[in-house]
């Protein structure tokens, strides 16, 4: 519970800091720079048929074709941890696209991004008085989802994201939400 109030925490720090700087970085974006890495850090909030809330973490890249639309990669694992009960956990990694709305060259940069790919997901269940078991599963998923970047110089931007992933042959299909906050490098011509 205390790790789930830290990473909240944490989130609406950095979402603070973006929506106050973003008037102060407002001539800091550089459209021509074209290559994104980011990492990122958040939360599993919860989801359908029993995922329960956990911390995510992740990295992403991309490279953006024109001023609103980036092509674009993530790999991200997100878990419930419960060490007397039931813990799930999901990994994945995913490809497609992101639209900026305004575009890239402004003070906030909204965006709408859309994936998919190879999703993972575990369930381990300890017994008292036997062996554990463990229950792992692989298969295909899609993530949409909507967030934004603020500039922070030349080379670097802040973010956040709101996911629904939606796993497709992993377990018994679970969808679940995860909430990024993401810091970004950008690179190139």
């Amino acid at each position: 519970m205390r790790t789930n109030q830290r990473l909240g925490t944490i989130t609406s720090i950095t979402l603070a800091i973006g929506v106050l700087c973003a008037p102060v970085v407002a001539g800091a974006a550089e459209s021509e720079r074209r290559i994104r890495i980011d990492v990122e850090g958040g939360a599993m909030p919860g989801g359908s048929k029993g995922v329960e809330p956990g911390p995510a973490l992740g990295v992403g890249v991309g490279y953006a074709l024109t001023d609103h639309i980036e092509l674009g990669a993530d790999a991200q694992t997100a878990a419930h941890v419960n060490i007397f009960d039931r813990t799930t956990g999901f990994s994945s990694v995913t490809a497609g696209a992101r639209y900026y709305v305004l575009g890239r060259s402004g003070a906030v940069q909204p965006w709408l991004i859309g994936q998919g790919g190879w999703y993972s997901g575990s369930v381990t269940q300890p017994r008292l008085f036997a062996s554990t078991i463990h229950h792992t599963d692989s298969g295909g998923g899609v993530n949409v989802g909507a967030g934004f970047d603020v500039p922070v110089g030349k080379l670097v931007s802040l973010g956040a994201d709101v996911r629904w992933n939606q796993t497709i042959g992993v377990l018994d299909d679970p969808g679940y939400v995860t909430t990024l906050a993401n810091v970004a490098f950008h690179f190139g011509p």
